[in-house]
């Protein structure tokens, strides 16, 4: 067999191999032309010489194999003390280029019926290697998918798994694709327990949810489940077998290839950069309204019951009412990727349920800012996005995030701190009216709160303002009601459930405060530095 023909069958094998060739020599070099092929496990195929000079470029070449980068070496043929000396008598120079062949991305079919049939006739003219699996005999056979890498039969779902994970048919880069004819909850079962990183599955919004809850009855984490696209494919109105096809290879190609999937006249609207607000209580969505109003597309996310009190300008109540205004900014709630481009669309901003920020993964921002403002870091990393900013204590500037900013009310607050730490929490809330602590109430014992004045409401010193069961929540100060929990909270002791406003002025409970316009202006000021001109030419 020619070396190019071992090449071919190589590539047709979708094996990882180089391809070394002599592509100059001078001298008294022991050979002008030659090409070898390169296995990682060592194996080699033709020669560019043998020695000392081709065991030295088969170990640079494993070294390319295992970056996966080709790469120009050269060597001179003498006894010298140089790096790219080699210990020969004959003198000269060699070079030679090595070419690394990477396995291609490939597709593991579950299930051999009408979708995956067409997917596989797309895939091959996509140059996409694919393996088929089905529990029924003669389905996924040769006859019917000629092409694939491999067929496999077993009686069920985790068999067919199992088979081809210890045939190293299954690794992370692997597209796993779910469409068998009644197997599908144990076929993605087994393929959660899959190194994959996409495990796509077909089937009805309702078919998807009862699925996906079954998965997490059985132990897998939000992490787990964030591999799984399902509805799959991206939304092009598919409706036949080879439409439904071309939709699932384009996500795939989308994914893998990390970029937007919009349409190309889209992007060159130059569209404003994407910010992502972790959290969405007072002082986040002052920092959303900021930079919503400032040109920047924003995403919100936050858990599934938060606990803000100042709820009128929050937009975490978007996820109990489907949508929240604040000072004329509407957060809409979405649970796709598709609600949440449409939603961004319309000039709103989305509101994702994921404590854990497992979007952030997916939608790529410029820059994710962390106001959760739980005095402590929940999992943010400074590698998340190529700006990240945090708010308040329990994180390092230049360590745990790009940068932080000043909470704490005083002569600092708003401050850009790019490197060390804020001030402590000292516990102690801001003064307003003159009062600090005595404004703030906690709930003084545990149960479901139930509100008699909620926000807004003009009280008096020993109102009471709420029950949590037979205890009564007494306002501590004549006011107004700035915040208050949300009806029907299940509260624990000491949970801060209130604030009272000593000035009375009824219209602050709908305006952003002037600590949170302050935090918001230094989010924006350091987003600005840490990248400037990102809003240049851009459309708002």
């Amino acid at each position: 067999m020619s070396l190019f023909n071992k090449a071919a069958e190589l590539e047709k094998q979708n094996k990882a191999f180089a391809l070394i060739t002599i592509t100059g020599s001078d001298g008294s070099a022991p050979r002008n032309s030659g090409r070898m092929i390169l296995l990682p496990d060592g194996t080699i195929f033709g020669t560019i010489g043998g020695g000392p000079a081709e065991r030295l470029v088969m170990k640079e070449g494993l070294k390319c194999l295992k970056e996966g980068v080709s790469r120009s070496v050269s060597y001179r043929l003498d006894s010298g003390n140089s790096a790219n000396s080699i210990d020969m008598v004959c003198g000269g120079n060699m070079e030679f280029f090595i070419e690394v062949f990477q396995p291609r991305p490939a597709l593991f079919l579950a299930g051999g019926g009408h979708v995956n049939l067409a997917l596989a006739e797309l895939a091959e003219k996509l140059n996409y290697p694919y393996v088929v699996a089905d529990t029924r005999p003669g389905i996924a056979s040769k006859d019917r998918f000629p092409e694939a890498l491999g067929h496999i039969c077993e009686p069920d779902s985790p068999s067919l798994f199992a088979t081809a994970s210890a045939r190293g048919l299954i690794g992370k880069e692997t597209s796993l694709i779910i469409a068998t004819h009644n197997h599908d909850d144990s076929a993605l079962e087994a393929a959660l327990k899959t190194e994959s990183s996409y495990i796509g599955m077909l089937g009805s919004k309702r078919k998807v949810h009862l699925f996906m809850n079954k998965m997490k009855d059985l132990g897998f984490s939000e992490k787990d489940l964030a591999r799984v696209y399902s509805p799959i494919g991206l939304d092009l109105g598919a409706e036949t077998p080879h439409e439904i096809a071309v939709s699932i290879l384009a996500e795939i190609m989308k994914l893998r290839t990390n970029s937007s999937g919009q349409s190309l006249k889209r992007l060159s609207m130059n569209e404003p950069p994407l910010v992502i607000v972790r959290g969405a209580g007072d002082i986040a969505s002052g920092v959303i309204c900021r930079l919503k109003n400032s040109g920047f597309r924003v995403v919100a996310l936050e858990t599934e019951e938060p606990t803000v009190i100042r709820r009128t300008v929050s937009f975490a109540d978007a996820l109990r009412f489907k949508s929240a205004t604040v000072e004329g900014i509407q957060a809409v709630r979405v649970d796709n990727e598709d609600d949440l481009k449409r939603i961004i669309s319309d000039q709103k901003i989305p509101l994702l349920c994921d404590p854990h920020g497992l979007w952030i993964e997916k939608l790529k921002p410029l820059c994710v800012v962390d106001a959760i403002l739980a005095k402590r870091n929940l999992g943010t990393r400074i590698d998340m996005a190529p700006v990240v900013i945090a708010l308040g204590p329990g994180f390092t500037a230049g360590k745990d995030v790009h940068c932080v900013i000043e909470t704490m009310r005083g002569h600092s607050l708003g401050q850009v701190i790019l490197e060390g730490d804020p001030l402590p929490n000292t516990g102690i809330p801001g003064t307003i009216g003159g009062y600090t602590s005595e404004r703030v109430i906690k709930a003084p014992a545990e149960g479901v709160i139930d509100v008699l004045c909620d926000i807004e409401s003009i009280v008096k010193k020993g109102e009471v303002l709420a029950r949590i069961g037979e205890t009564e929540v007494l306002s501590p100060l004549d006011g107004v009601v700035r915040g208050m929990i949300a009806p029907g909270t299940r509260v624990k002791k000491g949970l801060k459930m209130a604030d009272v406003d000593p000035r009375g002025e009824v219209s602050y409970c709908r305006q952003v405060s002037d600590k949170a316009r302050a935090v918001a202006g230094g989010v924006l000021e350091a987003l600005l530095q840490l990248s400037p001109g990102i809003l240049k030419g851009t459309e708002t």
